[in-house]
């Protein structure tokens, strides 16, 4: 989102909306108050560095039901106010051609893909972490026994993050002739494997 921001912060208004906390855990806990959450909000964007709004749901999350209920939704409003794109997992290079588009076509801009349902865990997986280890242990545990094998998943994607990083953290789409290099790739790999395993072993 930051690189997002400082491409297009200048024609976008970006804003963060806190809605529940997402991996409650004994440094921060689940929202009892409306101070609280306030409070937790202010340090989310202080602590994260976010240039950009951040805003407050109502403790019922009244925002959140009406938007999908969903913690890590995103959508992107057109000049009118109405929904022009919107993804439930987060952002996504998708979303980048989405903003050019609007910013393109501005209200002649027809929607070709309204909702990309694609889950984009892979920033999660490989830089997620903070999120969970904010919240301290009982988050951690919460989020091993609610997704069994996350934190092996996050851990080998922390390890990993030199290599994936660029890949998860896209904002642009992969380009049609990196992908098919990559399926080639891919593919070879499968073929190699497949034929080892017909040799005979002696």
């Amino acid at each position: 989102m930051r690189r997002l921001h400082d491409r297009y912060g200048d024609r976008v208004a970006f804003v963060d909306i806190v809605v529940r906390q997402a991996h409650p855990g004994e440094r921060h806990g689940a929202y009892t108050t409306f101070e609280a959450k306030l409070a937790d909000a202010r340090a989310y964007q202080r602590e994260e560095a976010i240039a950009w709004t951040v805003a407050v749901d109502d403790l019922p999350c009244t925002v959140q039901r009406a938007y999908g209920g969903l913690a890590a939704s995103l959508y992107l409003l057109d000049m009118r106010g109405r929904v022009f794109y919107y993804a439930p997992w987060g952002q996504s290079p998708p979303l980048t051609v989405a903003i050019d588009q609007l910013l393109t076509e501005g209200d002649q801009a027809t929607v070709e893909r309204t909702v990309d349902r694609v889950p984009h865990l892979g920033a999660a997986i490989v830089v997620g972490q903070r999120g969970p280890i904010r919240g301290g242990i009982q988050s951690l545990v919460d989020l091993e026994l609610g997704f069994p094998g996350a934190m092996i998943l996050m851990s080998l994607g922390w390890l990993l993050r030199p290599l994936l990083k660029p890949l998860v953290q896209r904002t642009t789409p992969v380009p049609l002739h990196t992908k098919a290099a990559v399926a080639l790739v891919v593919l070879g790999v499968a073929a190699v494997v497949r034929a080892g395993r017909r040799c005979p072993t002696r």
